[in-house]
């Protein structure tokens, strides 16, 4: 496997460990999704300079993008606090999402249970 392919697994590893869509990297980045892409599947060159950027919004050292992870090295997984605003909008625009959802089927449910006290 050559060094951009390595590199883009690495980042694409990362990214979905810490839980982030490659739309988010991107708007994070300031570049387009396609890019991102493009770049995780390892056909594109990352320039020091961007992989220095990627590192600081996937919260993990520039060289773990390249070499990646060592046996019994403990993976960083990112604070609340240190996580970029927009991932933190995603994250509870989400969370809102799956409240909305449940509160739908609870009142639904409660409408079929004939209560209007449950919601």
């Amino acid at each position: 496997m050559d060094l951009k392919h390595l590199v883009g697994r690495n980042i694409q590893r990362r990214r979905e460990f810490i839980g982030i869509k490659q739309e988010t990297l991107a708007r994070l980045l300031g570049i387009s999704s396609a890019a991102v892409s493009q770049i995780e599947n390892g056909h594109s060159d990352v320039s020091l300079s961007r992989l220095a950027q990627v590192a600081e919004v996937l919260q993990v050292a520039p060289d773990q993008l390249v070499f990646g992870l060592q046996d019994g090295q403990q993976v960083n997984t990112p604070s609340v606090d240190s996580m970029p605003y927009l991932l933190l909008a995603e994250r509870t625009t989400e969370l809102t999402s799956v409240v909305v959802h449940l509160a739908e089927r609870l009142t639904k449910l409660a409408e079929l249970m004939g209560r209007s006290d449950v919601v």
